[in-house]
């Protein structure tokens, strides 16, 4: 089976289709959370007058805190996951390849498709928001988005026609460059340890993940996690979409793909962690829906020391970090150990959307907007508009890859296409 995505972790001969098809559904929780982005209750304009703030410039006149919920859970698992599987796929690159051979891999597989892309998308996805913009300042009943086309000419959002750059949702493509430099580095480094103490750490690092030690994996990541994020003084995994290296965002998420290179040398892991990973990923989730969303949610916005749940703001930011971490590793460890238990070989269903994955991450941001904007006056319910925009990003992402790119150069340039039938 070839790999479907730049990063996929399977490999001929070895049982972890799974992590796959876990990267696929990723991909559409990522999708979901962009288009409830339009739903959300937070203020739209924080400056009606001005055409290049990006992320705060287009909600849509029925809203709802489901879209909330929805976007910050997602930002508690779907990014710590996705890092995780990259990490894990990085080991089996060094098994493989040598440095050199990685770096021609990952230019031509990450580099190129980010570069592409985002002079596509990017002003694609500026020219969505600007719509948006207009359709949204006109005056109540007389929103139109023809209007809208024939009042925002394109030109000003082309590539490199403003002084305007913003990464956009590549920021996790180019922080995966930055990991795999930095993780370069490091293979030299421990290439140089050699002897009795790297044969302690080994030990260590076996007993730990796999061994007599496994208590304490929870504990270590939780506090790995904890400290990554130490110097931002906030639990949230921190963003950036600036071209400058942000060392909180790098800090923060390098955790994660650390953490899958690790489980990857010790793949019994996943076995390991398919007992109780239904019970772990539930109370992960509870975590994330009655205690980390709302517990920020106070933290950020409460007014005065009266309005902190737990009476100061350091405690309760203390408390909040700390069941952040908590929340963010049940979930990924309980969705690794579900995706090893419901997927023990390959599956055509989840293969394809497995290949998809990566085609529907680089162009559905653009799409994600524009949906939204075209139902602005349709009078039904907030949740039922935000959940059938979804639906149709989703159907038109999906649809653009299978009749437009999978037989395609471009196709296999995304990561080719699964064979149909399992591989033992």
């Amino acid at each position: 089976m070839r790999s479907a995505t730049p990063d996929a972790p399977h490999q001929p001969g070895r049982r972890h289709h799974g992590l796959d098809y876990l990267r696929g559904l990723m991909i559409i929780v990522v999708v979901i959370a962009h288009v409830t982005m339009q739903y959300q209750t937070m203020p739209a304009l924080e400056d009606p007058g001005s055409i290049d703030v990006i992320g705060e410039n287009y909600r849509d006149p029925d809203r709802t805190i489901v879209a909330d919920r929805i976007h910050q859970v997602a930002r508690v698992s779907v990014n710590p996951m996705l890092f995780l599987l990259a990490g894990f796929s990085w080991a089996f690159l060094l098994r493989r390849r040598g440095l050199r051979s990685i770096a021609v891999n990952r230019a031509t597989r990450i580099l190129i498709p980010m570069v592409v892309g985002w002079l596509i998308a990017f002003p694609l996805f500026r020219y969505a928001f600007a719509l948006g913009r207009e359709v949204m300042l006109a005056a109540e009943g007389e929103a139109s988005l023809t209007a809208a086309f024939v009042d925002t000419p394109i030109t000003p959002y082309l590539p490199f026609a403003s002084d305007v750059f913003y990464l956009a949702h590549f920021w996790f493509l180019y922080y995966l460059l930055l990991f795999y430099v930095a993780s370069m580095g490091l293979v030299l480094w421990l290439d140089r340890l050699e002897g009795p103490l790297l044969e302690r750490l080994r030990a260590l690092q076996a007993a730990i993940l796999i061994g007599d030690l496994r208590w304490v994996r929870l504990p270590m990541l939780v506090g790995l996690s904890m400290l990554a994020t130490l110097r931002d003084h906030t639990a949230e995994l921190e963003i950036a979409h600036g071209i400058r290296p942000d060392p909180e965002t790098f800090s923060a998420h390098y955790v994660f793909f650390l953490a899958g290179w690790m489980f990857a040398l010790h793949p019994e892991i996943l076995g390991d962690l398919d007992r109780r990973a239904g019970w772990r990923f539930v109370f992960g989730l509870l975590l994330a829906v009655l205690v980390v969303t709302p517990m920020g949610a106070n933290h950020e916005y409460a007014d005065t020391q009266a309005e902190l749940w737990l009476g100061s703001a350091r405690i309760q930011l203390a408390v909040y970090w700390l069941v952040h971490a908590i929340s963010t590793w049940m979930l990924v460890l309980g969705m690794l150990g579900l995706a090893e238990r419901w997927f023990p070989r390959i599956d055509p269903k989840f293969a394809y959307l497995a290949e998809a994955s990566f085609w529907v991450y680089l162009a559905h941001a653009p799409i994600a907007v524009f949906i939204p904007i075209v139902l602005h006056d349709w009078p039904v319910d907030a949740d039922i508009k935000m959940w059938i925009s979804t639906v149709i990003v989703l159907v038109i992402s999906f649809a653009s890859y299978h009749l437009l790119v999978r037989r395609t150069a471009i196709g296999r340039a995304l990561g080719g296409r699964y064979r149909r039938s399992p591989r033992t």
